[in-house]
């Protein structure tokens, strides 16, 4: 409930076109703490009140579940108010939620109600209903990489500071988004469910919000409002939503309290369950991880006034102003304006592209230690931007990254540790459980990396964590939206060989050969031609192999050339097979440098000569072909 209820009228809204004047506590950092109770001050140092810990950690780990299906991490803070209130939205680019201190009366520590009502505010986020805060994808793409939250240098947040409350009214000035329509508002109510479900949540717990609302204040005050249901339509709905994700004829009971809650339940939840695996996998590793992510953000925080009104400059979008900013204080080596300035070279944000002078200040704030930095840096090295690509670097760079905190760099680690590397790269890479959990975060933290390594783990059911083509299917359809070709791979090989689905199989392939995705066609190649003899699809190797390779992938030529040599799966030629050698050889495919040194002797000068016209032929049929 966008704006849920306050005394008077239930009226949804993301903020109030009024400046915060109250004060607020990071229900986190509460979380986070050892006591059972905590006293919040205001600002002036005057008791506010007195709440009870765990029912932040409830909050916060209703959210960590709704973040590992969704991609968004908000920051959740506590308001002072005497409003019965919770609120979400978009500031600079950065997720908020806020719960006012009235409405954890109303959910009186019951968690279903609870996840009803998180569930309702992270679904607003997700399906992107702030529609004036959504930014550009270029934007979009760089805030990831820039190094500081506006919003966090505008409240002056301070981690583990959790007693004493932020008063941001008058930094962060003016801050509201339109109301939602009504069926903007039943499809957030409908995703909530469905995530309370997939979570292991009784998801009567909505029935049971709506219905305190409705038992408190009726629904005739809600004619005051045209852009969402009163609570007694909600009700219905939810009843619905539920009986869609249950057995047919299931009984449907609504408990209006805790006792009733702990009895009337169970046997609903469970066949939800059935169909609908929870996501609790949360394990102290995973939430350590999330802690220390945070760490790292506190870390990058901007140190100087350059830099954070730089930070400041680019979420407004003044990127002229952002990049003066940057080059006074990255000129006194602060990290944070070194890595900015990459941002904004490598995007063509107020300057033209230059990817040389994007990744020398990466390598300069990566020298400090900066998380943020490591991870763009190795992302630039792997792009070929800083020369030869070492892969040894790039793994040691991405690995040291997320020990430190980087979000960004888990995903790709978790991603590469699923993958061949060479004998260097491997001592580099951590445990399967460890690869697993910084999948996960990743995943919360909206990185495609992470939706990609995850739905490749569930897909291979890798590091014990267990099959799952539903969850492999979610991660990496996620992973494909958020524009990452690579998820297509991992989509085709689900759907042909997993799931038997030849129509979802045949749509992907489409796409990958219409769009001449040569990346894509290799890493199918080389899941099928990697396979031992026996299980080897000889047929998917050939086609992917030589799709890879008249693409334009070099490896894929190399490979090509090798199967038409030794003829596995399709009749051999050894002329045509040392001629695509040859041509990957060109391209200086280390591999088929030592191919040839090595085959040489076995062709006449005659033959060696036939084949370099061939392999010159080759080089202009792949040139026509992309």
């Amino acid at each position: 409930m966008r704006k849920l209820l306050n005394l008077v009228a239930f009226v949804i809204a993301v903020f109030s076109t009024q400046c915060f004047a109250e004060n607020q506590w990071d229900l986190r950092a509460i979380a986070n703490q050892n006591s059972a109770v905590s006293n919040l001050k205001r600002t002036d140092g005057t008791l506010y009140t007195t709440i009870n810990v765990n029912d932040a950690r409830m909050i916060r780990d209703i959210l960590d579940k709704y973040s590992l299906q969704s991609g968004i991490y908000p920051t959740i803070s506590l308001r002072e108010s005497n409003e019965i209130n919770a609120s979400a939205g978009m500031v600079n680019g950065a997720p908020v939620m806020f719960i006012n201190r009235p409405m954890l009366d109303v959910l009186n520590s019951d968690r279903d109600m609870t996840a009803a009502l998180l569930g309702h505010e992270m679904a607003h986020l997700y399906l992107r209903h702030s529609e004036s805060s959504a930014n550009n994808q270029a934007i979009g793409n760089a805030i990831a990489l820039i190094a500081g939250i506006a919003l966090e240098i505008l409240a002056e947040r301070k981690l583990g500071v959790t007693n004493l409350g932020l008063n941001v009214g008058s930094a962060m000035g003016t801050v509201y988004v339109a109301t939602f329509t009504r069926e903007q508002e039943r499809d957030a109510d409908k995703q909530g469910i469905e995530w309370a479900m997939k979570s292991g949540y009784d998801p009567n717990g909505a029935i049971r919000l709506f219905s305190v609302f409705e038992n408190k204040f009726g629904n005739s005050l809600f004619t005051f409002t045209k852009t969402h249901p009163n609570p007694g339509e909600r009700i219905e709905n939810a009843k619905q939503t539920i009986a869609s994700y249950s057995p047919q004829n299931q009984d449907i009971r609504i408990a209006s309290n805790n006792s009733q809650q702990q009895t009337s339940q169970a046997s609903t939840v469970n066949s939800i369950n059935q169909r609908n695996q929870p996501l609790t996998s949360l394990s102290p590793e995973l939430l350590a991880l999330n802690q220390k992510i945070d760490e790292a953000r506190l870390n990058q925080t901007p140190k100087s006034e350059e830099a954070k009104n730089g930070v400041l400059a680019f979420a407004k979008k003044d990127f002229s102003t952002a990049k003066g900013n940057f080059e006074k204080c990255a000129a006194q080596n602060e990290a944070v304006c070194q890595n900015n300035l990459g941002v904004l070279y490598q995007n063509g944000l107020g300057v033209e592209v230059d990817r040389k002078k994007a990744i020398s200040y990466y390598k300069l704030a990566s020298d400090q230690k900066l998380a943020i930095a490591m991870s763009n840096y190795s992302a630039g090295i792997a792009r070929g931007e800083d020369g030869v690509i070492d892969e040894a670097k790039i793994v040691g760079l991405t690995s040291e990254a997320a020990k430190l905190g980087s979000p960004a760099a888990m995903g790709t680690l978790a991603y590469m540790g699923q993958i061949k590397v060479s004998k260097a790269s491997e001592a580099l890479i951590p445990d399967s459980e460890t690869l697993i959990n910084y999948a996960k975060a990743s995943v919360m933290r909206g990185f495609k990396d992470g939706d990609m390594a995850l739905g490749n783990m569930y897909r291979s059911g890798f590091g014990g964590i267990g099959k799952d083509n539903q969850l492999a299917e979610k991660y990496l359809l996620n992973a494909s939206k958020k524009g990452d070709i690579r998820a297509n791979a991992g989509l085709y090989l689900l759907y042909k060989r997993d799931m038997s689905d030849e129509v979802k199989a045949q749509s992907v392939k489409d796409l990958i050969i219409d769009k001449k995705q040569a990346p894509v066609m290799g890493l199918i190649a080389s899941e099928y031609c990697s396979e031992n003899f026996v299980t080897r699809n000889r047929s998917e190797c050939v086609f992917w192999a030589k799709s890879g390779a008249y693409a334009g992938s070099i490896g894929m030529a190399r490979l090509y050339g090798a199967i038409l040599y030794q003829g596995m799966g399709i009749e051999a030629d050894k002329y045509e097979g040392a001629a695509w050698i040859v041509y990957a050889r060109n391209k200086g495919n280390q591999s088929a440098i030592e191919a040839i040194e090595k085959n040489a002797s076995n062709f006449t000068p005659e033959e060696i000569s036939q084949i370099n016209k061939r392999a010159t032929e080759i080089t202009s049929q792949v040139a026509l072909s992309k």
